[in-house]
């Protein structure tokens, strides 16, 4: 896949879609300082691009760049303030870099401004119970229960909870 996006690239070289999607693929090849080169070619085009800014970070991240890493959640929101998905994803960036308190509430504001989304849900669940606060990630179980009980998220939330209630 990878000689055959460099291919199209070499046709058309600012193509932002064929770049994100090498960009993809290397990163899913363990090969992140190729698939972060990719992310800031198309950054350096269109600074917001929230595609290429979470490629950027989830690089980042696998680099170790942690500081980094949690800088691109700010750019994420200033990309795209009145996006749910940038307000997840900054939540999500200093998640995958250990911070998951600091995250909290961006997801749970894109739960705000997503109430139907349940991936949102189901991350907000999971994050409070990895930080102790059970009676909020029970909420988000219940929730999940109602709207969606034959997702698989569905079903671990409830667990994560209890599991890290047993833990305390």
């Amino acid at each position: 896949a990878v000689l055959h996006f460099r291919k199209a690239l070499e046709i058309e070289p600012r193509d932002v879609r064929v770049r994100l999607s090498l960009g993809e693929v290397l990163a899913q090849a363990k090969r992140p300082e190729e698939a972060l080169a990719e992310a800031r070619i198309v950054l350096q085009q269109d600074g917001s691009n929230r595609y290429a800014l979470d490629l950027e970070g989830r690089c980042l991240r696998d680099l170790k760049r942690f500081d980094e890493a949690d800088s691109v959640a700010d750019a994420l929101l200033a990309s795209d303030p009145l996006s749910p998905i940038a307000w997840l994803l900054a939540g999500l960036m200093p998640w995958w870099t250990g911070n998951v308190v600091r995250g909290l509430p961006n997801v749970a504001r894109c739960v705000e401004m997503d109430p139907g989304n349940l991936i949102a849900h189901w991350t907000l669940g999971y994050g409070q119970a990895l930080v102790g606060n059970i009676a909020a990630a029970s909420k988000e179980a219940e929730l999940m229960r109602e709207r969606a009980p034959t997702m698989p998220y569905t079903t671990c939330t409830p667990a994560c909870s209890s599991r890290r209630a047993h833990s305390m």
